[in-house]
């Protein structure tokens, strides 16, 4: 039970931080949010919450490209920001009546529960063999380890920038390599909260709002791994309000607001980009398009625009440098990178066929609930237009975007099987989801009383929107994290509080004792690479060595990596670029490549699996075949062959690459 109330009360700070940094910037500028029948109502603390953590993800880029510790960079921004919100508190000495004290009572109570069973599924989470175990926690270990994100043979680094990994990375940092999965869990159910309630202003209506975050820890999300699936959905619900915002500091002729709003939009967008990438076509038509529709003339509009754009770009560039320095190439995936073009890929470097994209397409609108529910948001956004007119403009833009955003990913993801589709829209469903919640009760509490004839369309709106956020949430999609009811949220939680089972952990100590076995035959100075099942057993057993992952060979220093060319060749390639070891987990033991596994994906009825799969085999094949023609050359280690390629004959590079 410390655990979790640790979790939480790190979760609660850095929440509180993040509000008093990007409530302090927002309110330099008088800034305020519109309603929609009555005047403007103050900044919500959900707004500055969600600007200050994509403030702080873009201090988390900065802190890469300057190699600034990660635990530094969290530590200063929530001193600063914990300082800022408690001089605001201070000031605004909020004088509560007896009524607001017992609903804050109820909602303490309410959230506690919430947060206390996410907590539990974040630090209880399922992990995946083949994505967390085999790379998401190696790469938060390595970048507080060694300050970056420098993964040049992993393909999963290449297919994110990193913004989840930095916040992985903080958790990590201060809670231990359990609470991975809390930012994934934990992070954006709270942010949900505040960017939802905290925008009410009335008690009824606030009490009202706790029904939605009731059933936010049954809310069915297709997670497959602790990637960003969740947390960007109230990224785009912040970018959304923030638009709302800028458009209101237009109408006010509030030049200042103005522009402070617009950075303030492309700065979101961007740390929604650095968690999920594949949401990027979204954000940036949300941005820029709602910068170039305020009110004012063509000049304010463009100016509008720009400061969006340049924002957004210097809040991603970071990024984009740590992604240069991995991939070897500026603007990755635009530019081919160390991506192997040989093998099929995820990353978009290498394209679909006619045929893959009609499946895909069939499958999206047959198999999954997302694009229909955008569907139906846009519906119901266009019919209720009129009751909260200012929102509806914008969720209506949001909608548009998501829908494009999904065609888009119909036409470019190639290796994911479309069983696993759901993980990579959802974000753009749930975004206007809740994005449409917000505005319904925000309506809503504009109405003195709930009695009156004029709060019936409100009401009706609100209960629409509920009734979505039911229908959507209860689809049960393919996921690794499922939470139906309320015994198996009090399982999570008592799974997680109990600390007796040591294996339970994300790196149990049995592998770590091999790891430091297998290490032990390798040279001290010796330049050594990894293939291996759990990369953080070599991490926590005091290594900071590359690892080649999902498949090995995939990705490579510039994309150079030969299959199907002998063991040998895979040596001498190694060799090339300075390696002297390769320690390997082999098929027979593997538990994300195992043999048997992969020869039945030649037969799959998933073509990402059968273009995969004999490269995979290819790898690992030649790995045994090393093993048995040069014995001399390898050590088999508590399961791990220890290959000194320096003693494979043949394999002395000629002029090595720089």
């Amino acid at each position: 039970m410390v655990r979790l109330t640790a979790a939480i009360a790190l979760t609660a700070a850095l929440l509180v931080a993040c509000g008093g940094m990007g409530g302090s910037i927002l309110r330099w500028a008088q800034l305020d949010e519109p309603g929609e029948n009555q005047p403007a109502r103050p900044l919500s603390f959900g707004v500055s919450a969600a600007l200050g953590l994509a403030l702080l993800i873009l201090l988390g880029g900065l802190g890469l490209v300057l190699r600034i510790p990660v635990a530094l960079t969290v530590v200063t921004f929530s001193v600063i920001g914990i300082a800022l919100q408690t001089v605001r508190v201070v000031r605004q000495r909020p004088r509560w009546t007896g009524v607001w004290v017992a609903v804050l009572a109820i909602e303490v109570a309410v959230l506690g529960l919430i947060l206390l069973t996410q907590a539990g599924v974040g630090i209880a989470f399922h992990l995946n063999v083949c994505d967390d175990v085999l790379a998401y926690v190696p790469e938060a270990r390595r970048l507080l380890a060694t300050h970056t994100l420098l993964e040049p043979w992993s393909t999963r680094r290449l297919q994110n920038f990193g913004g989840q990994t930095f916040l992985q990375a903080s958790y990590i940092r201060f809670l231990g390599k359990d609470a991975l999965g809390l930012t994934e869990t934990l992070l954006p159910v709270a942010l949900l909260w505040a960017l939802l309630s905290t925008a009410l202003r009335r008690p009824l209506t606030r009490v009202l709002s706790f029904g939605p975050l009731l059933f936010l820890p049954l809310f069915d999300v297709p997670r497959a791994n602790t990637a960003g699936t969740l947390l960007p959905v109230p990224f785009l619900v912040a970018l959304g309000a923030l638009v709302l915002v800028l458009r209101r500091a237009s109408q006010q002729s509030n030049r200042r607001g103005t522009v402070v709003a617009a950075a303030a939009v492309g700065v979101t967008a961007a740390a929604v980009v650095a968690i999920r990438t594949n949401v990027a076509p979204a954000a940036a038509l949300i941005a820029v398009v709602g910068a170039a529709t305020i009110a004012g003339t063509a000049r304010d509009r463009l100016r509008a625009v720009t400061v969006c754009v340049v924002s957004g770009c210097a809040a991603f560039a970071p990024w984009s440098v740590a992604m240069w320095e991995s991939s070897g190439t500026p603007l990755y995936p635009l530019l081919h990178g160390n991506e192997n073009p040989r093998l099929p890929s995820v990353g978009g470097t290498n394209g679909i066929d006619l045929g893959d994209a009609l499946h895909n397409g069939r499958h999206v609108l047959t198999s999954s609930p997302y694009p229909g529910a955008l569907v139906v948001l846009l519906v119901i956004i266009v019919l209720a237009r009129k009751v909260f007119p200012r929102t509806a403009a914008v969720a209506a833009l949001m909608a548009g975007a998501g829908l494009i955003n999904m065609a888009l990913l119909t036409l470019n993801l190639s290796l994911v099987p479309t069983v696993h589709f759901n993980r990579y829209i959802f974000p753009l469903a749930a975004g206007v989801l809740f994005f449409v919640i917000r505005g319904a009760f925000a309506r809503l509490d504009e109405e003195p009383s709930i009695a009156r004839r004029t709060a019936v369309a409100p009401a009706v709106l609100t209960v629409v929107a509920v009734a979505a956020f039911l229908w959507i949430g209860t689809r049960d999609p393919d996921a690794i994290v499922k939470v139906p009811n309320v015994d198996a949220a009090r399982e999570f939680v008592e799974r997680a509080a109990d600390v007796r089972d040591p294996d339970a952990a994300v790196t149990s100590d049995a592998s770590v004792a091999d790891a430091r076995a297998a290490l032990t035959a390798v040279p001290p100075g010796a330049k050594t690479i990894l293939a291996v099942s759990e990369p953080d057993a070599f991490l926590t057993a005091g290594a900071e060595l590359q690892s080649m992952d999902q498949p090995p060979g995939n990705a490579a220093p510039r994309g150079e990596f030969p299959f199907f060319s002998g063991p040998q060749a895979k040596v001498r390639a190694l060799r090339r670029d300075g390696y002297d070891h390769l320690v390997v987990s082999p098929s027979s033991n593997n538990l994300c490549f195992g043999r048997g596994r992969f020869t039945a994906f030649l037969q799959s009825r998933v073509p990402g699996y059968r273009r995969l799969a004999p490269f995979v085999l290819d790898f690992f094949d030649d790995m045994d075949r090393l093993a048995q023609r040069y014995p001399q050359a390898t050590h088999m280690v508590n399961g791990f062959y220890v290959i000194d390629l320096r003693a494979v004959p043949g394999t002395m590079p000629g002029r090595a690459h720089a």
